[in-house]
């Protein structure tokens, strides 16, 4: 490379449920994160106009293999007004 270095743009905010909520229906975690957020729409959305990502991420592990992560209609229009894509790292 011709002894330059390249770096890229990148840098986050992150907030995380692990050690604030102690259910394992990942509903809880979600709403406590959006709970969080609460006041700060305007913010985010300013953000996303400036076209910054901006996600919910969620690991999830199955302890039997045989049940799913589920999100109420509530949840998801609270995600939805916020315009916050959600995904799911399933094991």
């Amino acid at each position: 490379m011709l002894g330059r270095n390249r770096v890229a743009p990148v840098g986050g905010w992150f907030l995380s449920s692990k050690n604030q909520v102690t259910s394992k229906d990942v509903r809880r975690h979600i709403a406590w994160i959006l709970d969080k957020m609460a006041g700060r729409e305007g913010q985010l959305l300013e953000l996303q106009n400036e076209g910054y990502e901006t996600d919910i991420s969620c690991y999830w592990l199955s302890a039997s293999g045989h049940w799913r992560p589920e999100l109420d209609p509530d949840l998801m229009q609270r995600l939805a007004s916020l315009r916050l894509l959600i995904g799911f790292d399933v094991y």
